[in-house]
């Protein structure tokens, strides 16, 4: 049903419907409660555009997403969306990848749809959200905030994972086990910031903080298990052999734990693995994977409630102090991490060895 047709029912005028179901004192209240009623009766459903111009607001929020299958990105909307509901908000989320271009023309899509606020995600654009493609949210006084690690040219609200607190969680967990030689690998090209983090935290206790393994971000995501690229040898090649590795994220631990699995390294009894995230996935593992619980669901909650504070403010967001708010990370320890036995020459597990899972020779 259109306002038009809802208005010949009514018998009144269509600005007068608009007034009525904005609940305007300028119309009577009979006419006021017999118009919501037939609005009611026939499910009318105004336009959300002819109303964001009436009123100066949608309803609507804005998500941009880098990967909707990500699973970590999924439970932050899934925060996101739970308050949104409970505000009478609705949530338009688009998935923009990684480039930049994609980026903006996400955020001119959402302008051109009159959302109330922005919230943008993600950790793995290299190339910082340039101002100009902003100029849009900022001339329109949209408020726009960041989750997780996204680089930003100018500052704005961010809600992100206190990284220096995960970092020193997984570190000491370790260092408590009795390790002293600690690797990290991940693609280093992506995720600068929790590389450093560790690093720090290593180098804080007086450990080397050199090993490293930088595995790039395509030859993993864009392989299956069975085909990606082997991660193992290079961790087997370093000087000294770590007896602890701590991962990106769990994906990366749970393919380095299938790797060592068909080169007979067993978890944890010669290597420790410790993943982030705290996935699904970590319970199906053999043995399940240690990892930090980074609470995305309340990132999202979190996000929501400072977005919906600066949109009822009415605050120019860019000129106003952005404000950060870190969540800290919970250590989940369960079977993959224990305490340290030295590797010896492992050289050999380089070759092709007996699979003592899948009963077949690999390389």
């Amino acid at each position: 049903m259109t306002i038009r047709q809802l208005a010949a029912l009514a018998g009144v005028s269509i600005g007068t419907v608009s007034r009525a179901l904005r609940n305007d004192t300028r119309i009577s209240a009979p006419t006021r409660e017999r118009v919501q009623q037939l609005a009611l009766a026939y499910n009318y459903q105004p336009n959300r555009l002819t109303q964001a111009i009436l009123t100066n607001t949608s309803h609507l929020l804005g998500v941009l997403v880098p990967d909707m299958g990500y699973y970590f990105w999924a439970r932050i909307c899934k925060g996101i969306h739970a308050m949104a509901f409970q505000e009478s908000y609705q949530v338009i989320t688009l998935e923009t990848g990684i480039e930049l271009s994609r980026i903006r023309a996400g955020i001119d899509a959402l302008l051109s749809l009159r959302v109330d606020g922005i919230l943008l995600m993600g950790s793995c654009n290299t190339q910082p959200v340039t101002n100009e493609a902003l100029l849009g949210v900022w001339s329109r006084s949209i408020p726009l905030l960041t989750i997780d690690m996204i680089p930003v040219e100018s500052e704005v609200d961010r809600v992100q994972c206190n990284e220096e607190q995960m970092a020193q969680s997984a570190v000491d967990y370790l260092i408590t086990l009795g390790h002293q030689q600690i690797a990290y690998f991940g693609p280093t090209s992506i995720a600068q910031r929790r590389l450093a983090a560790v690093q720090r935290a290593l180098a804080l206790r007086k450990l080397d903080t050199s090993l490293l393994i930088d595995v790039p971000f395509t030859t993993i995501k864009d392989h299956s298990a069975d085909e990606a690229t082997d991660i193992l040898t290079p961790l087997l090649q370093l000087r000294p052999i770590p007896t602890a590795v701590i991962a990106w994220e769990d994906y990366y631990a749970l393919l380095l734990m299938k790797q060592c699995a068909q080169r007979g390294i067993r978890i944890p009894h010669d290597l420790s693995i410790l993943g982030y995230a705290n996935t699904r996935y970590c319970l199906a593992a053999s043995p399940s994977l240690t990892s930090i619980e980074q609470h995305p669901e309340q990132l999202g909650t979190e996000a929501f409630h400072l977005l919906l504070k600066r949109m009822r403010e009415g605050i120019d967001p860019a000129n106003h102090t952005p404000e950060i708010r870190r969540f800290e990370g919970q250590l989940i320890r369960r079977g993959s991490c224990a305490r340290p036995r030295v590797l010896q020459d492992l050289s050999h597990l380089t070759q092709a060895t007996h699979c003592p899972v899948c009963s077949h020779d690999t390389a």
